[in-house]
C-alpha cells in the first residue's frame, strides 16, 4: 500500500513540475503550449522512475496506466490554472 501511495505522490509531483516547464502563449484567440527540453527530461525521468519501482514490486502493468492517468491529469490541471492566471 505504501508503494502505491508513493507512486501516486511521485506522479502528482512530477505532473505539476512538468506543467511549469511548458511555454504558454496566445495567438489568434487560442492559447497554445509547447514543452521544453526540460519537459522531455522530466517525462523520461518520470516513466523510468515508475518502471524501476514497478520492477521491484508486484504491482503489474496496470499500475503504469494508473500512473500515467494521474500524472497527465495533474499536468493538465496545473496547465489550465496557469493559463487562467497568466493569459486570462
Amino acid at each position: 500500500m505504501l508503494l502505491v501511495i508513493s507512486l501516486a505522490v511521485f506522479g502528482l509531483a512530477l505532473g505539476a513540475v512538468r506543467a511549469f516547464t511548458a511555454k504558454l502563449w496566445s495567438e489568434g484567440g487560442r492559447t497554445l503550449r509547447q514543452g521544453t527540453w526540460l519537459t522531455i527530461v522530466l517525462w523520461l525521468f518520470s516513466i523510468g522512475g515508475h518502471l524501476a519501482l514497478d520492477a521491484i514490486s508486484a504491482l503489474g502493468s496496470a499500475s503504469l496506466l494508473l500512473y500515467l492517468g494521474t500524472t497527465l491529469a495533474t499536468q493538465r490541471l496545473v496547465l489550465s490554472w496557469r493559463v487562467r492566471r497568466e493569459i486570462g
